[in-house]
């Protein structure tokens, strides 16, 4: 059964004033403003699909699936290819929705004569929000993770670039100059980050797209333009240290993925070179704002750590506290998600501030009391990848709205709340429990082993109860923030996904009776 949540998102556009609300199931569109007004854009039937706002909140992309579920939602009804629609934005003044793009006849896939069901997936906008990437393919979630050609769509003219035949729907393999006026992207197709990827330059002027390195040389995944526009980081393996047979193997023992360095290129000359002499795992290059660092992951034998290196000379120190053990995978068939780490390079000041607890919850079954932020919400459980599970949440977000950022210093968060019958009567049992099941975010437990990765493990007493707190990580490295609170034969587990400091102010406001 299809929960609220599932089929109505609500998008705010950046400045706060516009939320885009769309309704999956009517497939209709509605822009409601910060005053509470409803503004109707798509109606019923109309068949939206997804939205896309520009930074400056002055656009808004819609795409029109031209595909219906039938009332057994066993067919699909498809009325034309995938089409994407154009608002324009200022102030409270909203424009007529406009048709920007249609792929013409031969672009559209057909099946013994019929239109099959297509898909567009937006991406990124360029700085001076003049383009905005997307792909186009046949709607196949297998076709989707190999890659689809990828596009640039101009708003002003309506004239569309191909840039690829395939490239991956990885957000962290485009990376734009920062005035717009070109583009650098790993492009290739198969979902392995090991295999059959090449780097590519994009210029807007001239609609020129140049490969400047080559898959017989390296093969490229991240990629990042720095701040000043004369350098462009990406992370790559020497084309000679993998292969056709390392392409699916998503452990650091895999050569293709151990091999994983950072590199500099000069996008003027072309010229490349490795960023330092350390020979191990990099990955993830991501540019201070003012371009004067470059920071990256790090593997030290079983740990990974974030750091920050001078782009001039590759001397590189440690990121204080962001000190971590290594996943068992290394992202999806080898795409990396390091965002956990990279959150570290954020100096205190521009950290989201821990929100003020002003709320009390009481378990109407149970009767113990937690407090947390008056613009939070309580919920009845979160969807993890086995299925629903059922409980008390509290997220910082609404129920039906698309999670926000749940970065490590976002403020944000989701908090799960279970209480667990503990016969044994004993603390480290009720640890067992919870490292024997994948909470929010995280992925299935290896089956060789059969628990999460417990780290940075603290003994604690709430109310005279004795109590842990610690992490968890998943086997693609999603860490949950943990604590287990031991009554008598009764468990509580709190579970986090997100802020760490905000789970650690609500855990702590617990309360037993």
């Amino acid at each position: 059964m299809q929960s609220e949540s599932d089929r109505i998102r609500r998008i705010p556009a950046p400045d706060g004033y516009w939320t885009a609300i769309v309704d999956e199931t009517a497939g209709s569109l509605d822009l409601q403003s910060a005053d509470g007004a409803t503004l109707p854009v798509f109606p019923e039937g109309s068949t939206v699909g997804a939205v896309n706002w520009s930074p400056d909140g002055q656009h808004l992309l819609v795409v029109r699936t031209n595909w219906l579920r039938s009332e057994s939602g066993e067919k699909l009804n498809v009325s034309g290819a995938a089409e994407i629609w154009h608002l324009r934005v200022e102030g409270d003044r909203v424009g007529e929705p406009l048709l920007s793009f249609r792929p013409p006849p031969e672009l559209e896939e057909r099946a013994h004569g019929t239109i099959v069901p297509s898909q567009i997936v937006l991406d990124q906008w360029s700085p001076d929000c003049r383009h905005v990437l997307f792909w186009l393919g046949p709607l196949s979630a297998s076709i989707l993770a190999d890659g689809l050609p990828l596009r640039a769509l101009d708003v002003e003219t309506g004239q569309v670039a191909l840039l690829a035949n395939a490239a991956l729907l990885n957000p962290r393999y485009q990376s734009w100059a920062t005035d717009g006026s070109a583009l650098a992207f790993t492009a290739g197709g198969y979902r392995s980050a090991q295999v059959n990827k090449w780097l590519n330059l994009f210029d807007v002027t001239s609609g020129q797209v140049t490969t400047v390195v080559s898959m017989t040389e390296q093969v490229p995944g991240i990629v990042a333009w720095s701040p000043q526009g004369d350098l462009i980081a990406y992370a790559a393996v020497p084309a000679a240290e993998t292969g056709p047979g390392m392409a699916d193997w998503m452990v650091f023992e895999n050569p293709a993925i151990a091999g994983r360095r950072v590199y500099l290129l000069n996008p003027a000359t072309g010229q490349h070179w490795r960023l330092n002499d350390t020979d191990v795992f990099q990955d993830a290059p991501t540019w201070s704002d003012d371009g004067a660092i470059l920071y990256y992951v790090e593997r030290e034998e079983d740990t990974m750590a974030l750091m920050a290196a001078d782009p001039a000379t590759g001397q590189a120190w440690m990121v204080e506290g962001s000190r971590q053990p290594a996943p068992g995978a290394v992202g999806y068939y080898g795409q990396s998600d390091w965002d956990d780490l990279l959150a570290h390079r954020q100096p205190e000041t521009a950290r989201a501030a821990v929100p003020s607890l002003t709320e009390t919850y009481v378990h109407p079954t149970y009767g113990y009391t937690l407090r947390y932020p008056s613009s939070w919400h309580v919920g009845k459980g979160w969807q993890g990848l086995l299925g629903w599970q059922e409980m008390l949440t509290l997220t910082s977000y609404p129920p039906d709205a698309a999670p926000p950022d749940l970065g490590a210093f976002s403020g944000q968060a989701l908090i799960a709340i279970q209480v667990v019958k503990v016969p044994a009567g004993d603390l480290e049992t009720l640890l067992d429990q919870v490292l024997a099941s994948p909470g929010p975010g995280q992925g299935p437990i290896p089956d060789e082993e059969g628990t999460l990765t417990a780290f940075d493990r603290r003994e604690r007493t709430v109310d005279g109860r004795p109590a842990a707190r610690l992490e968890t990580m998943g086997e693609f490295g999603t860490v949950n923030h943990v604590m287990v609170v031991l009554d008598g034969t009764q468990g509580f587990i709190l579970r986090g996904q997100g802020d760490g400091r905000v789970f650690d102010a609500v855990a702590e406001s617990l309360r037993l009776p």
